[in-house]
């Protein structure tokens, strides 16, 4: 079996490719900066009446550790697609000056998710086009068919546009990608897959695809349907669809000292996630770390 991208990159060595493992003193520095920053972003929501939520392993983190996955580096907040840009607005307004809001309009951004960028910050791991800046991911929650037929016609699209825009960033990077890889044989064989199908895509530019993506994301425009889901989330369309009374719906849970929303149903949403032994902490092994080449803070030289 052709090992999946995903893996490959949890496979990564310390050290490969001028890669290292974020941790200790860095590691909470940059979680009390993510901490502030969603502080903000949340504050937004509160005031203009966005139903957020803490997404993926910050949700993870609130109810299994009240705040962050001890050696998590990031933070997911998770927004209803219809409200995105009610939300990107606002909060430009307040925050322009200190934050960049990356998505489908931001020229060299490649990621099917928004991201809230801190300015004057650099922040480069082996994601190539997430930004190069420390971040927040904003992931959209979007209205899914009612209909069975076009729910799988619509996660068939979803997907397949999905792994196109993919292969096409693989493409865009592939120098960075094999240097990543190199002395990794199965590492290499996972891009060199990926890179060959982004060449036959090359013709059309990285925003096309990337706007593609977005649209077909948010081609349901049923705000009241029974289905809600997160086509970009770590388990795609098909292993993110929930009942939108389930997980549009919030409870508070505390998190590093604040309360802040998670989904009502956030053990349905935690077992579809990280199956039904969540609240174990995996063997350090098994451990999801990331790797940066490049961190650096605002004021720092």
């Amino acid at each position: 079996m052709r090992l999946s991208t995903v893996d490959a990159f949890k496979r990564l060595k310390p050290g490969a490719g001028g890669y290292h493992r974020l941790e200790g003193e860095r590691l909470r520095r940059l979680q009390a900066c993510l901490l502030e920053m969603a502080g903000d972003v949340i504050a937004v929501c509160e005031r203009e009446g966005i139903a957020y939520q803490l997404g993926g392993g910050s949700a993870l983190g609130a109810v299994r550790h009240g705040g962050f996955i001890p050696w998590d580096d990031d933070i997911d907040i998770n927004l209803p697609g219809d409200d995105y840009a009610r939300f990107r607005e606002s909060f430009l307004r307040a925050h322009g000056d200190r934050y960049a809001v990356l998505d489908a309009d931001t020229p060299g951004y490649c990621k099917p998710i928004a991201r809230i960028g801190l300015k004057g910050s650099a922040y480069r791991d082996y994601d190539a086009g997430g930004g190069g800046c420390i971040f927040i991911d904003i992931i959209r929650m979007e209205n899914l068919p009612d209909s069975r037929i076009l729910r799988l016609l619509h996660g068939i699209l979803c997907t397949g546009a999905g792994f196109l825009l993919s292969c096409r960033t693989f493409f865009e990077y592939r120098r960075e990608r094999m240097r990543i890889a190199r002395g990794n044989p199965e590492l290499a064989s996972a891009f060199r897959f990926k890179i060959a199908i982004g060449a036959l895509l090359r013709l059309l530019p990285l925003g096309f695809w990337m706007r593609l993506v977005w649209r077909c994301y948010a081609l349901c425009r049923n705000g009241n349907s029974v289905y809600v889901g997160f086509p970009a989330g770590r388990r795609h369309y098909f292993g993110e669809i929930y009942r939108r009374e389930d997980v549009a719906n919030t409870v508070r849970m505390p998190f590093e000292g604040h309360l802040w929303c998670v989904a009502r149903d956030w053990d349905g949403y935690l077992r579809r996630l990280y199956g039904p032994d969540y609240m174990v902490l995996p063997p350090e092994g098994e451990r999801e770390h990331h790797y940066y080449r490049e961190l650096r803070f605002p004021g720092e030289g």
